[in-house]
């Protein structure tokens, strides 16, 4: 089992991931022979109130990505009976363990433009469908977080 243990930043828990195209459109570009988008390093704040990973729009759009249609989502701020309509992506989501990429996930991410666009800030939410196959732990008093996963 491979772990990553971070410190808790005033942005949260953060974890560096790679975010590429789904194994099914690689294998698909590599059949037609067209060259297959590299991963993108992307920063993440893990969080387990987000049912769903998500990431900035530049990410698909580095990746020539379509979306696979869209999905409602409910947040604090929208009102009750009226969901947010935003777009759905299918990517991998590469974890990383020291220099080594460990394990990629496939994942039906969404869009979320709601992070700042500096250098080293959070990019993405890390979500519990991604949480679902990791264990977790959030130690507060000690000021950092720990993931494991296989």
């Amino acid at each position: 089992m491979s772990i990553v243990t971070g410190p808790i930043t005033p942005d949260g828990a953060l974890i560096d991931v790679l975010v590429g195209v789904s194994g099914a459109r690689q294998k698909l570009l590599e059949r037609k022979g067209f060259m297959v988008p590299k991963k993108i390093p992307v920063r993440a704040v893990i969080d387990t109130g987000s049912y769903a990973t998500a990431f900035m729009p530049k990410v698909f759009k580095a990746l020539d990505l379509t979306p696979l249609g869209t999905v409602k989502v409910r947040t604090p701020s929208t009102t009750p009976g009226e969901p947010h309509i935003t777009d759905e992506f299918d990517v991998n989501v590469t974890l990383v363990s020291g220099l080594d990429e460990v394990v990629a996930l496939r994942v039906r991410a969404i869009v979320s433009d709601d992070f700042d666009n500096w250098t080293d800030a959070p990019q993405a939410l890390f979500g519990r469908d991604v949480l679902s196959k990791c264990a977790f732990a959030y130690y507060g008093l000690a000021g950092e977080w720990t993931l494991a996963f296989n």
